[in-house]
C-alpha cells in the first residue's frame, strides 16, 4: 500500500516519514484557521475551532477533538485511533485549568505508530503544548 505524503511549504515540499509526517500534521492543526480559506471554509481542522466548539463544556472535548483527529489523520494513515482525555487542573473552578492529554495510535503499511501531545490551557487560552512519550493511563 502506498503512503499518504504530507505537503509542505518548504524546503522538503513532501513528508513521508512517519514522525515528521504526524508532527506536520499536527503543527498544520495547531496554526491553522479555520477560516482561511474561502474555498474550504468550514473544512479545515484547527484547534481554535475545536476549543470555539467545545466551549463551555469541557466533557465535550474528548468527543469534539477526538473525532475530528480520527477524521483529519485518517486522510493520511490507513487506520486511526485517537484517545482524548481531560483532566480538571482547578477543580474549585470548572474549566479554568485544563490538561488535554491526545494519544494517536495511527497505522500505515500495517505498521503502529503512537504519538502522544499534552495541551495545558489555563482561562480558555493554550498556556503550554507538550509532546509526550509516556503514554501512561
Amino acid at each position: 500500500m502506498s503512503v499518504n505524503a504530507v505537503p509542505v511549504l518548504g524546503t522538503q515540499s513532501f513528508v513521508t516519514d512517519p514522525a515528521n509526517k504526524f508532527n506536520q500534521l499536527m503543527t498544520d492543526i495547531f496554526t491553522a484557521d479555520a477560516n482561511q480559506s474561502q474555498l474550504y471554509n468550514g473544512h479545515i481542522t484547527s484547534l481554535s475551532d475545536m476549543y470555539q466548539r467545545s466551549a463551555g463544556d469541557p466533557n465535550s472535548i474528548p468527543r469534539i477533538f477526538g473525532d475530528a483527529l480520527k477524521v483529519y489523520l485518517s486522510r493520511y494513515y490507513n487506520n486511526v485511533n485517537v484517545n482524548v482525555v481531560v483532566s480538571d487542573t482547578t477543580p474549585d473552578i470548572a474549566g479554568d485549568g485544563l490538561d488535554i492529554k491526545i494519544i494517536a495510535q495511527v497505522y500505515e503499511n500495517e505498521q503502529e505508530q503512537v504519538y502522544g501531545y499534552l495541551l495545558k490551557s489555563q482561562n480558555g487560552a493554550l498556556s503550554n503544548l507538550i509532546r509526550i512519550n509516556n503514554y501512561g493511563g
